[in-house]
């Protein structure tokens, strides 16, 4: 596992990290996003079989993993974006903080530039591309 892997599945709700975990990265965010804010009931290992919603939405062997931990429980999914503006803010600072220019910081994140300078405030050093709009004397 990567660290940038690491660090996405940390940055999880508590429940999808604990899929993450058991099912992997990928089975957490799918349900995360299809399931966000639902109750559903996790079938019993028994029970997991095609044409279930759980084997519908992440596979077979992710929705075993699933049932093997949870099965029989009735879980809230949470949505995949709880925490990702707090991840996308430190993650802006963490760059910035390693002398990367908002531009680069926009790009590499995917948001637009002014989303970094809001999050770095206005008095945080430009990016040095911009001109003076007045002569100083």
């Amino acid at each position: 596992m990567t660290d940038d892997e690491r660090a996405a599945i940390e940055a999880l709700p508590p429940l999808l990290r604990e899929i993450a975990e058991v099912a992997g990265l990928t089975a957490a965010r799918i349900l995360g996003e299809r399931y966000a804010c639902l109750r559903k009931v996790v079938p019993e290992v028994r029970n997991v079989r095609d044409g279930h919603w759980l084997v519908e939405a992440v596979g077979m062997n992710a929705a075993l993993a699933i049932a093997r931990r949870m099965g029989g429980d009735t879980i809230e999914i949470p949505s995949m974006m709880i925490n990702e503006g707090r991840r996308r803010r430190r993650r802006i600072r963490e760059l910035a903080g390693a002398g990367a220019t908002r531009v680069e910081i926009a790009r590499k994140i995917g948001v637009h530039r002014r989303t970094v300078q809001r999050v770095l405030g206005r008095d945080a050093p430009g990016d040095g591309d911009q001109l003076p709009l007045f002569d100083s004397e």
